[in-house]
């Protein structure tokens, strides 16, 4: 009996040694499995973003085939990328892109305004007086007044003031010191303002020559 106790055991030893050296490698892969898991950075963010499904060219308006969604490391997404097809289906791309190029709000040419020009309108920009310049703001109604050929408003030419534009729509308004606004050349006395309207063709040109000039009055309308 004690014999064939120690069988065994005695088996078991010499097979250890015969696999002494697969054992070793076996013990030393794990353990450097184990070191490289600890030394591995962990894993960096990602976030999904839009890119182009293919190349598109200069004013191509995005369609669903023309974008699709891939995810990158977070730091490598510069700002303004967008991470929404539906954001990207509809605009309208400034430069050629080829395909995977991430979608950045600055490659599009989007709204230039926030508030759209009724169609059938242009727009044009045209120097405001200092009265009225800073009573008005986006959205409003106005009618444009110049006094005759567009000469300058002044304080004793109420016969002669000219509607020059009905209703116009301010898309935008800037405010100056006074001074060029916009390149619009000299300005008048008291010239403290640019604003965007939308007008008919027909009011655009009148407004073209006649700011250039001068000043123009704006009176709110409802």
């Amino acid at each position: 009996m004690p014999t064939s106790r120690r069988r065994p055991t005695r088996t078991l030893r010499i097979l250890l040694w015969r696999h002494r050296v697969l054992l070793t490698v076996g013990v030393v892969a794990l353990v450097a499995l184990g070191a490289a898991r600890q030394l591995a950075p962990p894993p960096q963010p990602t976030v999904e973003v839009v890119v182009t499904a293919g190349a598109v060219g200069t004013g191509e308006v995005l369609t669903v085939r023309d974008v699709r969604t891939t995810v990158l490391p977070r730091a490598a997404v510069p700002d303004g990328t967008i991470t929404e097809r539906a954001d990207a289906v509809g605009q309208r791309v400034r430069t050629d892109l080829p395909a995977g190029m991430p979608l950045v709000e600055t490659l599009l040419v989007g709204d230039r305004f926030d508030i759209t020009a009724p169609d059938g309108t242009v727009m044009v920009a045209v120097r405001i007086d200092s009265g009225t310049s800073g009573l008005i703001r986006p959205g409003d109604r106005v009618d444009l007044v110049g006094g005759p050929a567009g000469s300058a408003l002044t304080a004793h030419a109420h016969d002669d003031v000219a509607v020059l534009a009905r209703r116009a729509l301010v898309l935008e308004v800037v405010q100056t010191d006074g001074g060029e606004v916009l390149g619009l050349g000299a300005s008048g006395a008291g010239a403290v303002g640019t604003a965007v309207v939308a007008v008919t063709p027909a009011e655009g040109r009148t407004l073209a020559g006649a700011a250039s000039r001068s000043p123009l009055g704006a009176v709110l309308v409802g």
